[in-house]
């Protein structure tokens, strides 16, 4: 698995285990890897992220992103 893929499922799976209200929103979306300068983004059933922006992300900076992501889920 792509390693940057791989952070992404990491952090919706600690989410399904901690906070799941969160994490059953987050993993139906598809990623979607894109060029932009975004760090991510969703329309609501697409999850956007820029490769280089998250591999320099610390594990809590993704957390955080993830969760701001939220509220335009559902």
């Amino acid at each position: 698995m792509d390693p940057v893929v791989r952070l992404i499922v990491q952090a919706r799976v600690m989410f399904l285990f901690h906070e799941p209200e969160i994490g059953n929103l987050l993993t139906p979306l598809t990623l979607v890897e894109v060029d932009d300068d975004i760090c991510m983004e969703t329309d609501g059933k697409n999850l956007f992220y820029n490769r280089e922006v998250i591999k320099g992300l610390s594990e809590t900076q993704l957390m955080d992103r993830l969760r701001a992501l939220v509220s335009f889920v559902g």
